[in-house]
């Protein structure tokens, strides 16, 4: 990448890589098979959208559930485990990771991020929810009365990508780190 596109240098053996260069982005379905409210059931596959989104970690308790013949009449936004998850529009940036093999879809709000092996879900995600990111997707919004980011826009983000064992230590850290916030909540109550 040239050195004017570039926010600022990185490390020895860190790269500046577009989004689109380390993961495929896939939107949810937009079609006629897209579900409204008439559709959804007490049980059934998960119907994912931003306000299932919390740090990081999906919420399947406040989705909304279709049957497995609308899931299957879907052609887009599928879920699969180490999917990320982004939001958008409206709640810009929010994120979640998919942790497991389970069956579900998203609304036309989010899109899913599906990574190469290049990196890692954790760190990646970390990324997303980093100063960096955040800088150029405010760059990026075009919304008026709703917040709003374009596929295309996203994609080009630019994304710090050091070594696999290097990705693997920060994501470590952060962990210890979190982990130890926990527990100073904790002691607070």
């Amino acid at each position: 990448m040239e050195d004017a596109h570039v926010p600022y240098s990185l490390p020895k053996g860190w790269i500046w890589c577009k989004l689109h260069d380390i993961a495929d982005l896939y939107n949810g379905d937009r079609g006629e098979n897209y579900p409204s409210k008439k559709d959804y059931v007490e049980t059934g596959i998960p119907f994912i959208n931003a306000g299932c989104l919390d740090n990081g970690f999906i919420d399947y308790s406040v989705a909304n559930y279709i049957t497995e013949q609308k899931f299957n009449s879907l052609r887009a936004g599928k879920i699969k485990k180490d999917d990320i998850l982004y939001c958008l529009r409206g709640s810009l940036g929010k994120t979640g990771i998919v942790r497991n093999e389970n069956k579900g879809a998203i609304s036309s709000s989010l899109c899913i991020f599906r990574l190469t092996t290049a990196i890692i879900p954790e760190y990646f995600l970390s990324v997303l929810n980093s100063s960096i990111i955040k800088k150029q997707q405010n760059l990026v919004d075009n919304g008026t009365a709703q917040p709003n980011l374009s596929a295309k826009d996203v994609s080009n983000y630019l994304i710090p990508v050091p070594s696999l064992n290097e990705q693997k230590r920060i994501t470590a850290k952060i962990n210890v780190l979190y982990d130890l916030l926990d527990e100073i909540v904790l002691n607070l109550v």
